[in-house]
């Protein structure tokens, strides 16, 4: 039996002051990047999927609304070219409960499966979204990554 984790959806909504080397396509228009903001500022969004392993961690709407400002701020270290932010709005949305998630690649938790069940569990995963990456005769096409209680698939 595969272990199925819940996947969420987060969108991170910021504004920021515009970079005023940037063009923005000419969008000064745009409810999207510029509503109800002062000629200066701009809208920025970060979007992600992110499967969590409810078998560690009891996930609540506190535990995640933690997760998002915690990636929030590592945004900002990250993209030290985000000028004076200030956070609006952190959506969390579950999409699902699965064994696998998309990233770069597929990733599932290291739970100490064995190669063979990490293919099988694939191939049940694949056959399920009917998106058909999984095809045996190409099995030793995929390369099993494991790292820091991690499984990829790429």
């Amino acid at each position: 039996m595969e272990n199925k984790y819940p996947i969420y959806y987060f969108v991170i909504k910021l504004s920021q002051d515009k970079d005023l080397t940037q063009n923005y396509f000419n969008l000064h228009d745009s409810p999207y990047f510029f509503g109800g903001l002062p000629d200066n500022r701009i809208w920025n969004y970060f979007k992600f999927y992110k499967m969590f392993n409810s078998f560690i961690y009891k996930i609540d709407k506190t535990w995640l609304d933690n997760y998002g400002e915690n990636y929030f701020n590592n945004i900002l270290k990250e993209y030290p070219d985000i000028k004076n932010p200030i956070l609006d709005s952190i959506e969390i949305t579950f999409v699902e409960n699965e064994s696998w998630i998309k990233n770069i690649g597929y990733e599932t938790f290291d739970v100490g499966q064995t190669d063979e069940e990490i293919l099988k569990s694939f191939k049940e995963y694949s056959n399920r979204k009917k998106f058909g990456v999984y095809d045996e005769k190409y099995n030793k096409k995929y390369k099993i990554k494991k790292e820091n209680g991690l499984i990829k698939i790429e």
